[in-house]
């Protein structure tokens, strides 16, 4: 509807290029939000278009101003202005003198030719009447580039002349002694890049100025290019006008990056350009899993994702255009690890749920469930309640008094065997008495103070008789208190505290409204993963669907 709210968000500045031709082909409104502007606004964009301005339409003084301090040569207004007099100055000469001669050699491109040319001081007045020697010295250097670069622009493509500019008058360099980060020349080297991809469409129409005849046609390669250019800036302005005006009643998309999104809602949001090298963007990639800088690019990713109120779609192209020094080249590419674990997290989803609904069974088989999960919880019961006894009983048996154990052990040695022969029988050694067994059990088992430890130890040693049974020591601990002090002993397995969900804001029946899809009321939320610190209410709305929203989307409570 005209009064819904839609946005195309894409990671950096040079994706605009694509997205702004496409809304004035399809004569859609848009506005591009951020500093950076729209693509044909920028500073870098306009510093390469200058040169091309200046080849096409050699009369374009704007286009020549810009070029002159594009980089910084030393020219300044003054200079200029001086030239700008000497173009005036030969343009009345030849009015006064060859009326009939063309006003293509007059042009400011061919005088700023002329100052390289030795032979032009013929026809030409001397340059030195009207600028002085410090000009000229500046002026000369960057007529014979201009003069060589002009040259080409009846071999190379529209890309190719777009090309040598960059690399001839070093641009390269002018971005980045303009650019304060790293981030920012990146930044500047895409939108160059992307207008390099824009220029080779018209490659195929062969060189950029076919014609010899000093101003170019407008069915070159190069005006067609230029045209197509002046089309999409007059459409931008058009759209900066009618963007506060209510008089049009047509949706406008907003444009902008994900760093310029911040703080924004819409209803409807597409991420686009959702490929590995894109976003997250390849630098990212390099660092590897764990890096802080592919940290970012996910955070980035949420906030992006979470612009949207609504709807929202994110895409991912499998080619895209690539600049390889010589020209550009199509790669293939993989879809974003982000985008990948959104679709796995989803199927996971599905499959669970399609797995709860294969396992329903109706009303009859369910009672039966119940009725042999009582019967095993019986047996378990039953199990452990023998366990205990036995166990109860074996401890018993450990820890018996010293003396039944002693008067058995002297049963033991002092009966007579009964399945062997009385002639193999021998008389064995005579045990300790039973109270003196007695004693030496319960000082094993008493903690010894220091003062009778002492006294133990100063006392001489005696020997005694070597017992036939293993001798008596502490009570072995149960299973359940073997496996407290375990826990006691590794705090990993200790009990985590509960996790915080969406509950704690919106419990589970309680009747909720949200101002696009009504009332409804909660259900349980939605299992999240270790690592999503997302809080989602899963809310059933009157109109039958079912929806995940965050906590902060738009929802209140129904009293």
């Amino acid at each position: 509807t005209p009064n819904s709210t839609i946005a195309i968000i894409y990671r950096t500045n040079a994706q605009s290029r694509a997205l702004e031709e496409e809304c004035v082909a399809q004569n859609l409104k848009y506005l591009v939000r951020g500093s950076a502007g729209t693509f044909y606004s920028r500073a870098e964009v306009k510093d390469c278009l200058c040169f091309l301005r200046c080849i096409y339409n050699s009369r374009d003084r704007s286009a020549m101003i810009r070029a002159l301090k594009t980089p910084s040569r030393g020219i300044g207004d003054v200079a200029i202005k001086e030239f700008f007099a000497y173009c005036d100055g030969i343009d009345k000469f030849f009015a006064d003198n060859y009326p009939n001669e063309p006003r293509s050699r007059t042009t400011p491109l061919q005088v700023l030719f002329s100052l390289a040319d030795s032979s032009a001081g013929r026809t030409f007045p001397p340059a030195s009447d009207y600028m002085s020697t410090r000009a000229l010295n500046r002026f000369v250097p960057f007529s014979s580039q201009m003069k060589t670069i002009y040259a080409k622009s009846s071999s190379e493509t529209v890309s190719g002349l777009l090309s040598s500019i960059m690399d001839g008058l070093d641009l390269w360099a002018h971005f980045d002694a303009i650019s304060k980060t790293t981030e920012e020349l990146s930044d500047r080297k895409s939108n160059v890049m992307e207008l390099l991809n824009a220029a080779e469409r018209y490659d195929n129409d062969g060189p950029a100025l076919p014609s010899d005849d000093g101003e170019a046609g407008g069915e070159s390669p190069l005006g067609q290019f230029l045209d197509d250019v002046a089309l999409l800036t007059e459409s931008e302005s058009d759209a900066d006008d009618t963007a506060s005006t209510t008089a049009d009643k047509r949706v406008v998309v907003n444009l902008m990056t994900i760093h310029a999104s911040k703080g924004m809602e819409f209803d409807a949001v597409h991420i686009v350009g959702n490929e590995d090298g894109t976003f997250p963007t390849q630098r990212a990639i390099s660092e590897g899993e764990g890096s802080v800088e592919l940290d970012e690019e996910r955070r980035l990713c949420y906030v992006a994702m979470t612009r949207a109120k609504t709807h929202l779609v994110l895409t991912w192209r499998r080619e895209v255009m690539a600049f390889f020094g010589q020209g550009f080249k199509v790669i293939d590419c993989d879809r974003s690890r982000f985008l990948d674990r959104l679709v796995s997290k989803g199927s996971s989803a599905k499959k669970k749920k399609s797995m709860l609904k294969d396992s329903a069974a109706p009303s009859g088989s369910l009672a039966e469930r119940r009725r042999n999960l009582s019967a095993t919880q019986g047996g378990r019961a039953k199990n452990r309640k023998m366990s205990t006894r036995g166990g109860s009983k074996d401890s018993i048996a450990r820890s018996t008094s010293s003396r039944r154990v002693a008067s058995s052990t002297t049963r033991a040695q002092s009966s007579s065997p009964r399945d062997s022969a009385w002639k193999d029988w021998s008389p064995k050694p005579s045990a300790p008495s039973t109270r003196s067994s007695a004693r030496d059990a319960r000082r094993e088992r008493l903690p010894m103070s220091q003062s009778s430890r002492q006294r133990q130890n100063s006392r001489p040693t005696r020997t005694t008789p070597t017992r036939t049974s293993a001798p008596l020591g502490r009570n072995p601990p149960r299973s359940g208190q073997a496996q407290r002090i375990r826990l006691q002993g590794n705090p990993s397995k200790r009990a985590e505290p509960p996790k915080t969900d969406s509950t704690l804001f919106f419990p589970v029946g309680s009747s909720v409204v949200h101002k696009v899809h009504g009332a409804g009321k909660v259900l349980p939320p939605p299992e999240s993963s270790s690592d999503d610190d997302s809080m989602l209410v899963r809310i059933k709305f009157e109109s039958g669907i079912e929806i995940d929203l965050p906590v902060g989307a738009g929802l209140r409570h129904k009293f």
